[in-house]
């Protein structure tokens, strides 16, 4: 991101306190989207189930032998892929085709109506489409804040019942790792329920064999801190990275754009293990 948007950025930072307030969401969104890129190849709305959250948007061009799966966040309760008003997350797709890669960003059905695993079974489902679709293909599994707890479910779901997901690799910005400490926020307690009730997913984490990658922001709320050092405690040679000059958003909505320090990360990570699976 450019310096401009960096120092915009910190003063979000200084007026709402690490609030996720819809507020300073609106702020943030309207900080990216004049700089967000458009894709020149998308296929929308596609079903991958029966429920009308269960639908992907599909970036680039079918060939591509690598595809980024992008799970987007909104407190466990909201969100969405987006829609053709909006820039976003229609800039992850354009970065991808520019990147030589094609992407998929799906919904997935939302607590309170659907609390866990519902979640976690669709980003099951679509990435087992994927795979069976395109069996030569290499998956990248992105996921921001609680779109990044439901790969870490989804991961952790694998190793426990020995089916792992069929991915090269995962990134995950900004998650929850370990559901059980993630205290009682309406919209985790939403999805998860009481913290007696949760699930824990680092043991499982720190088995996966898949290369993974974390980030936490400079300007993560307390909780995304707080997860991203169980994630270390428990897993000390966890890939975890701070992420200078960022905010809890700004991860996904910079991607594609000016001085894209995130996107070049992303495919840093993805050429190492591509070559390193590949060697």
């Amino acid at each position: 991101m450019t310096p401009e948007q960096q120092t915009q950025i910190a003063a979000l930072d200084r007026i709402h306190g690490g609030s996720l307030s819809p507020e300073f969401v609106a702020a943030t969104y309207q900080l990216f989207a004049p700089t967000a890129p458009s894709p020149e190849h998308v296929r929308r709305d596609l079903a991958y189930g029966g429920h009308k959250h269960q639908k992907f948007d599909r970036y680039g061009l079918p060939d591509k032998s690598d595809i980024i799966v992008y799970i987007h966040g909104g407190g466990f309760v909201a969100g969405s892929k987006g829609n053709p008003d909006s820039p976003f997350f229609a800039n992850i797709g354009a970065w991808a085709e520019a990147s030589g890669m094609q992407a998929v960003v799906p919904d997935y059905r939302l607590a309170p109506d659907h609390p866990y695993p519902d979640a976690r079974d669709d980003i099951t489902s679509v990435v087992g489409l994927l795979h069976r679709e395109r069996p030569d293909a290499r998956i990248w599994l992105v996921g921001q804040s609680a779109g990044a707890a439901h790969v870490a479910d989804a991961l952790a779901f694998g190793q426990r019942q020995n089916v792992p997901l069929p991915v090269a690799g995962v990134i995950m910005f900004s998650g929850i790792y370990d559901p059980p400490s993630a205290g009682t926020h309406p919209g985790i307690s939403a999805y998860y329920g009481t913290p007696s009730e949760r699930t824990g997913n680092l043991p499982q984490l720190g088995r996966i064999r898949v290369p993974a990658l974390y980030t936490v922001s400079q300007y993560d709320p307390p909780l995304f801190r707080q997860q991203a050092q169980a994630l270390r405690d428990a897993y000390p040679q966890a890939d975890l990275r701070e992420l200078p000059h960022h905010n809890h958003l700004s991860t996904a909505l910079s991607i594609g754009g000016p001085q894209d320090d995130v996107g070049a990360m992303l495919l840093d990570f993805i050429r190492q293990n591509t070559s390193a699976h590949t060697a």
